[in-house]
């Protein structure tokens, strides 16, 4: 039921989702992949630029089965690898979240996020974000529910993780949290079981030297055309840039999921901490996407949307264990409603994606703002960017950050109010 209301929503947002007007809907890293796909198309070689070269996974698949119309064929993967995300997305939820209302609204978030795959995949349908993270959820998912892993698992794991390599390389960094975690759970013992646990170390360690070999395999097949790209160069400029100025990264981590977060200071502090302690795969996997979402590109926004299948289910940990959960129905309105109505408005749920309109000026932020800000834009002058906490205007982020202090201040005065009737309550 939950897939296939993601799966009609999904397709109405594709459906009246104009994509962006820049070169034809294929700026940036789009016009790489699309490029990639016509060659496969014309069956020859593929020859691309770093670091697109070697995400060939996605635009080959593309131009072999949709060679009349590329940009139809990255929209039908993307939604057929996205509803795959949502459904181990719920298989994630109902392990830790008992309410099914709950893990509805949970993979609710994901559909109508804007950037997620059905919002920002109808703006901007060229790129292989989607795929990828479909392969990631499925190794976490697979290393998490085999509790002993036997060589049937081995090989299963280190297929999804060969074949994700081809997609994109942040793949790798499940089958890496699937090992990490499983070191880090090593105690001493009798050596018996040592010896059990280091087997089983080596056995989840294979997926990652499969996973590099398809990595290595991708770089032998690709022609890689000369550019000035230097991935260690551009991490240490990201790295800089992002030390000298963490705002936007920080005011990141919360636009991409909306106001929603501001449930998690009002949960039960020691379940969520629980949570990551039970589960250090999850919280490794999340730890790495902001390490890469750091010093992997300018869009950060878009890199930090890769933890999503992991921190979403942390959203509504916090949403079936909040502090107000004893109290009366009246007080659960009046701090769910502004929630509820702060995130309508940061997502545009009942509205468009704003096209991208022009390129960035060089200093990364758009040099225009719109007519209103409401956790979102709207009114004239609106462009994506302004969804953006990397790419918006300083004075944007700055009144982003006073509407999100104003809702915690809001919240926390209902909570003090809750607590303080509930306590008078109590001592009539």
């Amino acid at each position: 039921m939950i897939v296939l209301s993601s799966l009609i929503i999904g397709i109405c947002y594709l459906a009246t989702q104009d994509p962006v007007s820049l070169k034809g809907g294929k700026p940036w890293d789009s016009t790489t992949y699309y490029y990639m796909a016509e060659q496969v198309r014309h069956g020859t070689t593929i020859k691309a630029s770093e670091p697109f070269a070697y995400r060939i996974g996605l635009p080959y698949l593309v131009g072999l089965f949709f060679e009349n119309d590329i940009f139809l064929g990255f929209k039908v993967f993307n939604v057929f690898f996205a509803l795959i995300t949502i459904l181990i997305l719920i298989k994630f939820c109902e392990r830790f979240i008992e309410s099914y209302r709950i893990i509805f609204t949970i993979s609710m978030l994901y559909v109508v996020s804007p950037n997620g795959p059905f919002r920002f995949g109808g703006l901007y349908p060229i790129y292989t974000d989607v795929a990828a993270t479909m392969f990631s959820a499925l190794i976490l998912y697979r290393h998490y529910t085999v509790e002993k892993f036997s060589l049937i698992h081995c090989l299963e794991i280190s297929a999804l993780t060969f074949c994700g390599s081809f997609v994109r390389e942040m793949v790798l960094l499940s089958a890496f949290a699937g090992i990490f975690s499983n070191t880090l759970q090593l105690t001493p013992g009798i050596l018996r079981e040592q010896r059990i646990a280091y087997g089983q170390l080596a056995l989840r360690a294979i997926p990652l030297v499969a996973g590099l070999i398809g990595l290595a395999f991708v770089h032998e097949i690709v022609e890689v055309l000369p550019t000035y790209y230097s991935f260690r160069q551009t991490a240490v400029n990201l790295f800089a840039h992002n030390i000298s100025n963490p705002v936007p990264f920080l005011l990141g981590c919360v636009v991409i999921y909306g106001p929603a977060v501001c449930i998690i200071p009002f949960a039960r502090f020691s379940l969520i901490a629980d949570f990551f302690c039970r589960n250090l795969m999850i919280a490794i996997y999340f730890i790495g996407v902001l390490v890469l979402s750091f010093v992997g590109g300018y869009h950060t926004d878009r890199l930090l949307f890769w933890g999503a299948i992991v921190a979403l289910p942390v959203i509504g940990i916090a949403m079936e264990n909040h502090l107000l959960k004893e109290e009366s129905a009246i007080w659960k309105v009046l701090f769910f409603g502004p929630i509820l109505i702060a995130q309508l408005l940061a997502f545009r749920v009942f509205g468009f994606l704003p096209d991208m309109k022009k390129f960035l000026p060089k200093n990364g932020q758009i040099d225009f703002s719109p007519e209103l800000f409401f956790f979102a834009p709207y009114g004239a002058d609106v462009s994506f960017y302004h969804m953006v906490a990397a790419f918006m205007p300083t004075a944007l982020q700055m009144t982003l950050i006073m509407q999100y202090t104003s809702l915690l201040l809001l919240l926390l005065g209902v909570f003090g109010c809750a607590k303080y009737y509930a306590k008078e309550r109590d001592f009539a």
